[in-house]
């Protein structure tokens, strides 16, 4: 039973360090990287929500562009 809750905890830790690393890896963006000419829209996606709305979903209209961004505060 003690080897099964060490099992627990080391896979609570590799999920907490992954989605702090996560956090400083995923960038703002506001204007889409891949043509460098078009603004990005964001797009609703209810998973994102237990993020905190820290995370959105943002697509390019004109190229069709679409990833996991940092939300940019205002």
């Amino acid at each position: 039973m003690a080897l099964l809750a060490v099992f627990a905890v080391l896979v609570a830790l590799r999920a907490f360090a992954i989605l702090f690393l996560l956090a400083f890896i995923v960038r703002p963006v506001r204007t889409c990287p891949a043509c460098l000419t078009g603004a990005t829209v964001p797009v609703y996606r209810r998973v994102l929500l237990l993020t905190g709305r820290r995370f959105e979903w943002r697509w390019c209209p004109s190229c069709g562009w679409q990833a996991l961004t940092r939300r940019v505060s205002s």
